[in-house]
């Protein structure tokens, strides 16, 4: 009989804890309150110049009337934790044939959180691939559809490493394929530009 007064006593305080802690949960259900979850950061990539799916101006393609082609402004934010550097590509999926590689930038130091117009890549750091213009054009390549509006994706990998094991001016396959088991996440901004018909 001593035992089991014994255990019941040391088996109070415990019910106790345990039926407060019960009518805790229940008062915050009543009033609304939920376990509060920390929000995740999204990896988004973002340009001053055009919003997401809207028209690149005339300034940053082939239409500007200058020599060189400008680079548009970009920044980002959101990368993974862990990232060690940056790929930029810039593509037109729409064009007649094949993708074609407007931009490519590799090796860009994860220090790095946006690109100004015209960007001096190597001032940052990075390296600039060769695009579909071909052998030693490295540099961006404004939009220039023949016809109709085309789509410019622009995909920002978010890598675990500083940098590839790619040539300096490795092509958009050499990229790819370095980059395999690496990327931590990926950014898009698709971008749209049409010609007018007396360009």
């Amino acid at each position: 009989m001593e035992m089991k007064q014994i255990f019941l006593s040391a088996l109070l305080p415990v019910s106790m804890i345990f039926l407060c802690g019960s009518d805790l949960m229940a008062v915050r259900r009543k009033h609304g309150e939920q376990a509060r979850e920390t929000p995740k950061v999204k990896f988004v990539l973002q340009s001053s110049a055009f919003s997401n799916n809207g028209d690149i101006p005339e300034i940053y393609t082939c239409d500007k009337g200058e020599k060189d082609d400008i680079s548009p402004p970009l920044r980002w934010s959101g990368a993974p934790k862990g990232t060690k550097s940056f790929v930029l590509i810039c593509e037109d999926p729409d064009a007649v044939g094949k993708v074609w590689v407007h931009w490519i930038v590799f090796n860009l130091p994860a220090s790095v959180h946006d690109l100004p117009a015209k960007a001096n890549i190597k001032s940052l750091k990075g390296i600039e691939g060769t695009n579909s213009w071909g052998p030693g054009h490295t540099e961006y390549g404004g939009p220039c559809p023949p016809v109709q509006k085309h789509s410019y994706i622009f995909t920002l990998y978010a890598l675990d490493v500083s940098k590839l094991a790619s040539r300096s001016k490795a092509n958009r396959d050499d990229v790819m394929r370095a980059m395999r088991g690496h990327i931590l996440g990926k950014a898009v901004l698709v971008g749209k530009y049409e010609r007018t018909k007396n360009k």
